[in-house]
């Protein structure tokens, strides 16, 4: 499976959303992708610029949330996971 790092991004925005730690995505991740699974740090620094409200979802630096992080590809993104699987409590994506 080739996933970019947008992909991941969005996966780990998704998860961070849904309340998930940075702990637990690891795991996660690791179960569902095995070897092709972002390093702890990446995860790690993610989830941290997550926290501080800066969504970047694309493989550049973020001094703020970016203007560009809510557009239809990501938006596209999320939905196809939360149709993937629907017991995933999100907020901020505009879905029950």
């Amino acid at each position: 499976m080739d996933l970019s790092r947008e992909n991941f991004h969005s996966i780990i925005f998704y998860d961070f959303k849904g309340n998930m730690t940075a702990q637990q995505n690891l795991a996660w991740l690791r179960t569902a992708l095995g070897d092709e699974t972002p390093y702890k740090t990446t995860i790690y620094n993610l989830f941290a610029e997550f926290k501080c409200s800066c969504v970047n979802l694309n493989d550049e630096v973020c001094d703020g949330r970016s203007s560009t992080a809510m557009n239809d590809e990501t938006i596209g993104s999320v939905r196809l996971m939360i149709e993937i699987d629907k017991h995933v409590f999100t907020t901020g994506f505009g879905h029950p």
